[in-house]
């Protein structure tokens, strides 16, 4: 398995007031609508018809360790490292310690490398921040679809192996 970027925590309570936004549930599963939970399903499906990475994403209310680690856990867990070709996706959001985590398993990581997460880690703790919670996963999955699309296009046949709907966590 191979690390690859996680940002630093974002101030996402502070932006939502001073956005005038709703302060969300701290329990994952109710943190998004099911409305939300479609768009991210959307997004997913959509990313993984055009490559044949897999995506999870994945929510959680804390992490209570370092991001990366727990990522590397989640990899086993979740299943994504059972993944034919081992070209999954983590997406790792925790709600209260506000971090956020893009961890890619072996054969994207391959080609990516960890610099090569920074600009769609980047996006996700941004849009975090300003508490644009779908916007955020969905702009870190399309700022990954160049280069998911040039490096593990789609085969004909392109069985779907993980759930595109959200993970939830404690």
């Amino acid at each position: 398995m191979a690390v690859s970027l996680v940002a630093g925590g974002y101030q996402a309570e502070e932006a939502q007031v001073a956005a005038g936004k709703v302060k969300r549930p701290s329990e994952p599963a109710q943190f998004f609508t099911e409305e939300e939970q479609n768009q991210i399903i959307s997004c997913v499906q959509e990313a993984e018809k055009a490559t044949t990475a897999e995506i999870l994403v994945r929510l959680e209310r804390k992490c209570g360790e370092d991001p990366i680690e727990r990522c590397r856990k989640l990899m086993d867990e979740l299943g994504i490292t059972r993944t034919k070709e081992r070209t999954g996706i983590l997406i790792y959001c925790s709600i209260e310690d506000h971090r956020v985590a893009i961890f890619g398993d072996e054969a994207i990581h391959a080609i990516v490398g960890t610099e090569g997460w920074k600009d769609a880690c980047e996006k996700l703790a941004s849009r975090f921040a300003n508490g644009d919670f779908v916007d955020a996963i969905c702009d870190a999955i399309h700022s990954m679809m160049p280069m998911l699309k040039e490096n593990f296009p789609a085969y004909v046949v392109n069985p779907n192996e993980l759930p595109d709907k959200p993970s939830f966590g404690e």
